[in-house]
């Protein structure tokens, strides 16, 4: 069973497992570390994850060029990864377009 959060008047988040959520298809956008457990938790979770967007590979650990831990587990898993240099430009764009996602899920 899935779980969701929901608002409430206070504006604080609740957590309702009563009700199931279809898997939806998406396109995850992150780089930074902690968003791979939220990759991760969306791939469990059943959704039809279809591409990931996140930055280019960068210069880590002694100048040693290595991908993100969100490409490492897209990678992992088959899920296509993009890396543009920004989203402003047409190619971006028209590869995201080309998913045609039902969501976005950006961290």
């Amino acid at each position: 069973m899935a779980t969701h959060a929901t608002g409430t008047p206070e504006g604080i988040c609740t957590i309702d497992s009563s009700e199931s959520i279809p898997p939806r298809s998406l396109v995850f956008m992150g780089t930074p570390d902690f968003a791979r457990t939220i990759l991760e938790r969306l791939v469990a979770d059943g959704h039809d994850v279809c591409g990931v967007f996140t930055q280019p590979d960068k210069p880590r650990n002694r100048n040693k060029v290595t991908p993100s831990p969100v490409k490492e587990y897209a990678l992992s898993q088959n899920i296509p990864v993009f890396q543009p240099v920004t989203m402003r430009d047409g190619t971006a764009l028209a590869d995201l377009n080309r998913l045609r996602p039902d969501i976005l899920v950006v961290v």
